[in-house]
């Protein structure tokens, strides 16, 4: 964690939010309890940048993908369905 906190930079709503994300269909989440990319912040840069809203996990942090691994593949299959 020390090294974490010496070597992380806070991040604006535009670090958030690639450009890339204009030209295809994406899915935007967060855990709510997110301190690295928190959920307002980020739902936030979506909103601006890219006019989607961002899907927020209850009881996740920043690890996601671990914590909710069967809501992260729901959300990747919501955005496989989009595609076709």
């Amino acid at each position: 964690m020390t090294l974490v906190a010496r070597h992380a930079r806070p991040v604006s709503s535009d670090d958030l939010v690639p450009a890339a994300a204009h030209t295809m269909p994406v899915v935007v989440a967060s855990g709510h309890h997110d301190v690295f990319l928190p959920p307002e912040r980020l739902r936030a840069g979506a909103r601006q940048r890219i006019h989607a809203d961002a899907d927020i996990v209850p009881a996740a942090g920043h690890l996601v993908t671990d914590e909710h691994p069967d809501l992260i593949a729901a959300l990747v299959a919501r955005l496989e369905d989009q595609w076709r």
